[in-house]
């Protein structure tokens, strides 16, 4: 008869009163009962309904939530955010009083987000969410709303977000922040405008959060992935990032390595190296990982870690743009829209697909080892220390989007050691390869005009075709072209030892 009637008990743990329900039993019910007394803590006392609205939205009454969101309780008081339960039973967080620059600080000691979602309270009236139905309105928020939520997570565990989370009320930028890491599993935002994954500590300028402070950490994304494709930018700054599942974005920024960085995601200073254990790839994606938005630019600061990419990288309608302090090792496929650039200090191997519809750069420090395909809708241009393009691989430029040599472009190989480029290369304008040496033996190389300048020693052609309505040769050596054909309207040959041809087609040959 008492299953509708319910007390308030004060929770001398969490220094609130609770609702709990008349006939709950305490977990000691076992135990022998002392005689009955009256104490403030188990005084019934009757409320009104608005009463209890009030109470409940201003967070001295908490409903039960399962939800692992605690506030930190080490915390200064204006940076505690208030955990409760949405009607239909999800965590609300009742975020912080922003301060003048709209900046709402809120700590926890765990921020853990289930499969249901949470909500972020932004809201100083009552409102509709997505995903918890009617929100009372935020007591913290009698001023204004926050344009900026940040969320600093102080635990010595990554945080879990296996939900969506949704502001609630006005849109604003959300910050997710725990130095331990992070691992989504199925996360995104809903109703936020810019929204940062950082192992960084948040570094706050004049009120103004300024940018991130990161020295260790990982961010993985697994099982369900991320999707943020509802916000404008999405940006992801940890030590390391492994991808394990699917990231979608509109415009999605990767910063990795131990730097200061700020809001931007612009590198402010990148961090001297401290002894300690660095992570073999500062970006890993793994096959059944990808990240996909409209632009993409990925950026790794720590010397010697590299990216590796056997999933998808894909910018739908603009750039994608990689920089890595070490090397990149590709066996899926990156590819982009706009133009697609790729820069490592270190080694560059691609045994995957590159390609963009427009221009493709590709720049190595090191040596830049080619066996899959290189694709440009316009120019594609390959520089390193030394490169090497196997008999498999395929060099393109000028590409259209059926395949087919049928736009301008212009493919440009520039090694500072050998170059070799042994398999298709095909351009609908120019081919310009220039080496110390310059290795083509068996390649199938086309173009309207193809250059072969050698630095330093002999040009091959051994077995090779070449075709173009013009070719220039001039090798620092010899020419060899055993078994090779050369067919050209207007051929020029420059060599200062020998020349071997074996066939050559050409209304002009000059040799010098």
């Amino acid at each position: 008869m008492n299953k509708l009637c319910y007390r308030l008990i004060f929770n001398r743990v969490r220094g609130m009163l609770m609702v709990v329900s008349d006939i709950t039993r305490s977990g000691y019910s076992r135990v022998a009962r002392s005689p009955k007394r009256t104490s403030l803590s188990e005084t019934r006392v009757k409320i009104s309904p608005l009463s209890f609205a009030l109470w409940l939205a201003a967070g001295v009454v908490s409903l039960p939530v399962q939800a692992n969101i605690v506030a930190d309780s080490s915390a200064p008081g204006s940076q505690q955010p208030t955990v409760m339960a949405t009607a239909n039973g999800l965590p609300q967080i009742n975020i912080q009083t922003p301060n003048s620059q709209g900046v709402s600080r809120n700590q926890y000691s765990q921020l853990d987000v289930d499969a249901r979602g949470a909500i972020l309270n932004n809201s100083h009236q009552n409102t509709a969410t997505q995903l918890g139905g009617m929100v009372a309105a935020n007591p913290w928020l009698s001023k204004q709303e926050a344009t900026v939520i940040l969320n600093e997570v102080n635990s010595r565990n990554p945080s879990q977000l296996n939900g969506f989370i949704e502001v609630a009320g006005k849109r604003a930028a959300v910050v997710i922040a725990n130095p331990s890491g992070i691992t989504c599993n199925g996360c995104g935002f809903i109703n936020a405008s810019r929204n940062t994954l950082t192992t960084g500590q948040a570094l706050i300028e004049n009120g103004q959060l300024k940018g991130f402070d990161v020295n260790g950490g990982r961010i993985n994304i697994e099982g369900k992935g991320l999707n943020d494709s509802d916000a404008d930018y999405t940006q992801i700054i940890a030590q390391s990032v492994a991808v394990n599942a699917r990231v979608h974005a509109r415009e999605l920024n990767v910063v990795t390595g131990r730097n200061q960085v700020a809001t931007e995601s612009n590198v402010t200073t990148v961090k001297a190296d401290d002894g300690a254990t660095r992570p073999e790839f500062a970006l890993d994606v793994a096959a059944i990982g990808g990240m996909y938005a409209n632009k993409i630019t990925l950026t790794g600061t720590e010397k010697g870690v590299g990216v590796r990419n056997a999933g998808e990288l894909g910018a739908s309608a603009g750039e994608l743009h990689l920089t890595v302090d070490g090397r990149l090792e590709n066996s899926g496929t990156l590819q982009s829209q706009a133009a697609l650039q790729i820069a490592s200090n270190g080694d560059q191997d691609n045994r995957g697909n590159i390609v963009s519809q427009q221009d493709v750069t590709l720049t190595s420090g090191g040596t830049l080892r080619n066996s899959g395909l290189v694709s440009a809708g316009r120019n594609a241009t390959l520089s390193a220390g030394t490169l090497q393009s196997s008999a498999e691989s395929t060099l393109a430029a000028g590409v259209d989007g059926n395949g087919t040599l049928s736009q301008p472009g212009n493919l440009l190989l520039n090694s500072q050691g050998e170059l070799k480029a042994q398999g298709k290369n095909l351009a609908h304008d120019q081919i310009q390869a220039r080496g110390s040496r310059v290795d083509l033996a068996g390649s199938q190389t086309s173009a309207d005009a193809i250059a072969l300048t050698s630095t330093q020693a002999d040009i091959s052609t051994q077995g090779a075709t070449l075709a173009g309505r013009t070719l220039g040769i001039q090798a620092a050596t010899a020419l060899n072209n055993d078994d090779g054909k050369l067919s050209a309207g207007s051929l020029a040959i420059t060599a200062q030892t020998s020349v071997t041809i074996a066939v050559c087609c050409a209304s002009r040959t000059v040799k010098r």
